[in-house]
């Protein structure tokens, strides 16, 4: 079943009502914000919503009047403040109306009159129509002041319209304020910056618009652009005397008189002058001072000017004149010359220094070195011409053109050790100067000294000993050498054989030393006799002719002998006789000698290898010759090379081969065969005798004793026994042979004879002789034969034998 539900209620319009009736603005000014306020209540017991309006304003940008806020709603019995902005931008009266619309109800249910009047002010400027800013510096912000004076009693507004693009490279400017107002009957003071970009006049327009005004006003900015400022001390310089090549600097004050930075250059107006200066370049702060160092380098004896000048950038240049008068000689060397000291040096060596001289002048000149005591006549021309100079200059006279230099070579050579010092002058001509100027003075010298090595010892001394188990080998000294002197050594080590070193070149620095060795061959003495050789090891210096020296003794000892005679000859013996002559065996060395004496063979060789002897008869008889090997089997302890067939047979005389290797066989020894101490044996040379049988060389000679060992500082004496044989003669040669030593050769000759002697008269005939009367006979007794013999006279068998008398 449905149930009635009944709605009831009572429907009353809003109501509602402004504090004020009408709005009036009043006249205002052009431009400002003009508000009046009203509240707006709602009498009613309904809430209301609302919106406010003024019909006839201008939409959007044109706006002139703005309700804040525009709409809303308001409870019952509340109330709404409402604020109406107006910006008059028309001159003219409004007569308006502010409507309220209400949302649901309707529109324009209330509405309230709006009165205005806009009027424009009066604005004068001061200066009125330009701005004077004077000289001002280039890119430095310069500032002046508009006045704008408001006569009228609105207020007024301007508007500073933004500088022209086409002045903007010239200058800048810049208000403190774009925008503004001026209170009425009031003024106000605007600040333009302007910043200059470029130099001379500048004329900038300044566009103001009033508003409210449809003419927009023009103020002229005017001003100079000026760069810095830039004041100098003096504008002459005066050096005065001036010595040539010798910098003297004077200062010039550079002030920077403004407020921006000054950049200076300076240079000189001669492109090649005489004059520098430093900095050439600078910055100056504002207000900064500095020193422009200007320094006069004179290279001629006469007067010199130029022109300094001095860029200021963007500003005026200045110039300061120079001059300067140049005294001296403008000849210099870049190396100090007042000395030159060649330090130590070896004496015979040429030392040398060189120094480039140079003429910067204008003029040629004519150099000359010469020794202070020449220019100053101490020294005689003949005394020079006598003694080498030690030091000397090369070229001691030379024309130096202008603006050229020359190397100079100055010499030391000194051939003694000494310290010597020595001043040259050089002396200019420039010209027609007859008079030369001393331009150099030169103080040189030097110590000059030898090479100096310290020796370990003045002499080395080697000894060999022989002995039968040890090898000949070389023998070695060490030798220390010392470079004692202050300066580096090379050297050079000469010697002869049998001497060595084992180095030859040395270098040595001071202090410094080498061992170097030294040895001594004792195998050079190939004939195994004793001796000493003595040699020099001579120190041989590099490009020095001096000559230092080690004695090198080298002593050899082998066992040796000394015999009194090479050669015994018998004479001739009666047939079948003996005779014996000795020779005196003497060892004056320290080594014992083990000896043993033989024959040796004399004999040819043949071309097929066989040895060839003459026989008695005069025929040949040949033998094998024993080999090398052979011969060392044969060989006893004193390395003899071998022995003598038994039965060789002798010489004959009428042989030309004894004759011919007679000389040769004995300085050759141990060229033959040799017999051994128990055989003995051997060929023979027999002359003056018939054709026989071979004769062995021991029938014919003997040698007491045969072998045997001599102590040192021994002696002995040998006993050679000669038998002669029916008539004939015999050579032959004995050997010596010492262990470990040489061979010593005795030549042996002897000759057997009978006697036989011839008297011329076999009787005497005195005659008649006075009884006091003595008379004298001679009879010739002569010895036909080869053998010495006795005589006598046995007056035995004489009657009267007194009477008789034989003499001698």
């Amino acid at each position: 079943s449905s149930i009635p539900l009944t709605f009831k209620g009572h429907s009353v319009s809003p109501t509602f009502h402004f504090d004020f009736d009408r709005i009036s603005f009043g006249v205002v000014s052009y431009g400002f914000l003009n508000s009046k306020t009203l509240t707006l209540t709602n009498t009613s017991e309904v809430t209301m919503r609302f919106a406010l309006r003024i019909p006839g304003d201008g939409r959007f940008a044109q706006k002139e009047f703005d309700v804040i806020p525009p709409r809303g709603m308001l409870l019952p019995n509340c109330s709404q403040k409402v604020q109406i902005d107006f910006i008059s931008v028309n001159v003219k009266t409004y007569d308006l109306c502010l409507v309220v619309d209400l949302d649901g109800v309707g529109q324009e249910l209330a509405s309230i009159p709006i009165q205005a009047r806009c009027a424009v002010p009066v604005v004068s400027f001061d200066p009125p129509e330009s701005l004077e800013y004077g000289e001002i510096f280039i890119r430095y912000p310069a500032h002046q002041t508009l006045v704008f004076n408001n006569t009228s009693a609105l207020p007024a507004k301007f508007q500073i319209m933004p500088q022209d693009e086409s002045s903007l490279s010239l200058a800048e400017f810049e208000p403190d304020q774009a925008s503004g107002s001026v209170p009425p009957a009031s003024s106000h003071v605007v600040t333009f910056t302007l910043t200059a970009h470029k130099l001379g006049p500048l004329q900038i327009p300044i566009s103001i618009r009033v508003l409210g005004h449809n003419v927009v006003q023009q103020i002229m900015l005017t001003a100079n652009s000026i760069g810095p400022i830039v004041n100098v001390e003096t504008a002459l310089l005066d050096w005065g005397n001036a010595r040539c090549l010798e910098p003297i600097t004077r200062n010039v004050k550079v002030t920077n008189n403004s407020v921006i930075d000054a950049q200076v250059k300076a240079f000189m107006k001669s492109q090649k002058s005489l004059w520098s200066i430093s900095p050439k370049s600078l910055r100056l702060k504002p207000y900064e001072s500095a020193q422009l160092a200007l320094t006069l380098t004179i290279d001629e004896a006469t007067k010199m000017n130029d022109l300094m000048h001095i860029v200021v950038d963007e500003g005026k240049d200045i110039q300061v004149a120079v001059k300067g008068r140049g005294v001296g000689t403008p000849m210099t060397c870049k190396e100090k010359l007042s000395a030159i000291d060649f330090g130590t040096q070896y004496t015979t060596q040429t030392i040398t220094r060189e120094f480039f001289i140079e003429n910067r002048g204008r003029k040629p000149r004519k150099l000359v070195w010469l020794p202070e005591a020449v220019v100053e006549n101490k020294a005689k021309k003949d005394t020079l011409e006598n003694h080498a100079p030690i030091f000397t200059v090369t070229p001691d006279t030379l024309v130096l053109e202008a603006k050229c230099g020359f190397r100079y070579q100055f010499h030391a050579v000194c051939p003694v050790p000494k310290q010597i010092s020595e001043v040259f002058v050089c002396q200019e001509f420039a010209g027609s100067d007859r008079k030369g100027t001393t331009v150099f003075k030169t103080e040189i010298k030097g110590n000059f000294v030898v090479p100096l090595l310290q020796l370990s010892t003045q002499t080395l001394n080697f000894k060999f000993m022989w002995h039968k188990s040890t090898p000949i080998s070389p023998l070695s000294h060490s030798l220390t050498i010392t470079n004692t002197s202050p300066l580096d050594i090379r050297f050079f080590l000469r010697v002869q054989p049998p001497f060595h070193v084992n180095t030859e070149s040395i270098f040595l620095k001071p202090e410094d030393n080498v061992e170097v060795r030294v040895e001594f061959d004792p195998a050079f003495k190939v004939d195994r006799t004793c001796g000493i050789v003595k040699q020099k090891l001579m120190l041989v210096y590099q490009d020095h002719p001096q000559r230092d020296h080690v004695n090198l003794v080298g002593e050899v000892v082998f066992p040796n002998i000394l015999l009194s005679h090479d050669s015994l000859d018998f004479g001739s013996v009666l047939n079948e006789t003996t005779k014996q002559l000795s020779i005196k065996m003497e060892n004056p060395h320290p080594l014992p000698v083990n000896y043993q004496w033989m024959f040796c063979e004399e004999c040819e060789l043949t071309d097929d290898g066989f040895e060839r002897g003459v026989t008695g008869d005069g025929s040949l008889r040949s033998t094998m010759v024993t080999s090398p090997s052979m011969m060392n089997t044969q060989t006893g302890a004193f390395g003899r090379t071998g022995t003598i067939a038994e039965g060789l047979g002798t010489l004959d005389e009428t042989s030309s081969a004894v004759a011919s290797r007679r000389a040769s066989d004995t300085s050759k020894q141990g060229t033959g065969n040799v017999g051994g101490a128990g055989a003995m044996g051997g060929a023979l040379s027999r002359k003056d005798a018939p054709p026989q049988s071979p004769i062995d060389i021991n029938q014919i000679f003997d040698i007491l004793p045969i072998m045997g060992t001599l102590e040192p500082g021994a002696s002995q004496m040998v006993t050679f026994t000669y038998f002669g044989l029916s008539s004939q003669k015999f050579e032959a040669v004995a050997v010596c042979q010492a262990e470990g030593g040489p061979e010593y050769e005795v030549a042996l000759q002897g000759q057997a004879s009978k006697l036989e002697f011839r008297i011329d008269k076999t009787e005497l005939d005195f005659g008649d002789v006075l009884f006091t009367q003595v008379l004298e006979r001679e009879i010739f007794i002569t010895n036909t034969g080869k053998v010495a013999y006795y005589y006598s006279f046995n007056l035995s068998g004489v009657s009267r034998p007194f009477v008789v008398d034989a003499s001698p």
